[in-house]
């Protein structure tokens, strides 16, 4: 075994086939360690997990309606106010009395990458339509949660850092006084890090993901299902019940609980040096869920089935990308090695689930 290799490294990249190749006896001693260097998350850990992946696919299917002169629909993705409990009492899908559904701003692969999660993993289902209730009872819905970052996302292909600039009516006239700049960054046990770091010049009112009123060019009453005695708080059901610490928000230097507790409302940048604001928000998904060839540490391509995925989370699904490559996991103590193989498609989008195929 490699001296010092106990982890793999997932790193944004364009799309690339791998190559199925056998292992060699020092391949599966290296994937052996990485599974037990990473450990399995709880199933809360992992329902978080797969909430924050779910909410990076949306964003990425959002963001080109910022092209539009009204960027709501695009900032408000993530808000609770899009949403409602499915039928069933579990689950939650796009509400189609809303503004923005009724305006043909839901595509139907929105709707299919936040169905299809939810029908492989109930309990999954259920953490999100516990957001939604937790989000109905204890807050007004007066105040959504804007995320004017989603932009970077339109051109970014995974790869080196993607820089927009975005419109801030909490800068005056100030020219480009709001830039975005999106980058990729590798952790252990083949995460990737999704950054908006953000540089804001002359704003009196800013934070990353900003509380806005539903009133600016959304809607003229929040939906009923909300508690009008309630705090005019943001809300998202990819926090569940109490945040969610694979969505991570930072304002000046400050970590924010990316929660029900904050209300988002902004902070001046008149009191800093050169006016200036800085912040960043941090979404870490589960690594097949994104698209795009995937590397470890030694930049050698992750999926061959001398060099598969390490799963340490409860969501098995792949992107299209990852279709036919190996990954490995821990179940029970036992090494088990699967394919993304089965293919489940809906709306026009296809994910591939983990067949498992030998210890």
């Amino acid at each position: 075994m490699k001296q010092g290799y106990l982890a793999l490294i997932a790193i944004g990249s364009l799309a690339a086939c791998s190559v199925q190749t056998a292992p060699s006896s020092e391949d599966v001693e290296t994937v052996q360690s990485a599974s037990t260097s990473c450990s399995n998350l709880s199933t809360t850990q992992s329902n978080q997990r797969t909430a924050a992946s779910v909410a990076m696919q949306l964003l990425r299917l959002a963001a080109p309606e910022t092209s539009d002169i009204n960027q709501v629909p695009a900032y408000s993705i993530l808000a609770s106010q899009r949403y409602r409990v499915q039928s069933s009492g579990t689950g939650i899908e796009f509400d189609p009395t809303d503004n923005f559904y009724t305006g043909g701003y839901v595509t139907s692969a929105m709707e299919a990458t936040l169905s299809i999660p939810q029908s492989q993993d109930a309990n999954f289902a259920a953490f999100l339509s516990n957001g939604l209730k937790a989000a109905w009872a204890n807050t007004n819905g007066t105040v959504y949660p804007a995320l004017r970052a989603i932009g970077a996302l339109v051109n970014y292909n995974g790869k080196g850092p993607s820089t927009v600039y975005v419109p801030d009516y909490t800068c005056g006239g100030y020219p480009n006084p709001h830039k975005v700049v999106l980058s990729t960054i590798g952790q252990a046990c083949g995460s990737n890090v999704f950054k908006f770091a953000e540089t804001v010049i002359n704003s009196y009112q800013y934070a990353p993901l900003f509380g806005d009123s539903i009133t600016d060019q959304w809607r003229s009453t929040p939906p009923a299902a909300f508690n009008k005695n309630g705090a005019s708080l943001p809300t998202m059901p990819f926090n569940g019940t109490s945040g969610n610490p694979y969505l991570i928000i930072s304002i000046n230097g400050s970590a924010i609980n990316w929660s029900n507790a904050s209300s988002f409302a902004g902070e001046s940048c008149f009191n800093l040096p050169n006016n200036t604001c800085t912040g960043s928000i941090e979404i870490d998904p589960v690594p097949y869920s994104e698209p795009g060839a995937q590397y470890d540490v030694n930049n050698n391509l992750l999926g061959s089935q001398g060099n598969p995925f390490v799963i340490n989370s409860n969501l098995l699904l792949a992107d299209a990308s990852h279709a036919g490559q190996w990954a490995t996991r821990s179940v029970n103590g036992v090494q088990q090695w699967g394919t993304f193989s089965q293919a489940i498609s809906r709306g026009g989008v296809t994910f591939y689930n983990y067949v498992f195929q030998h210890n």
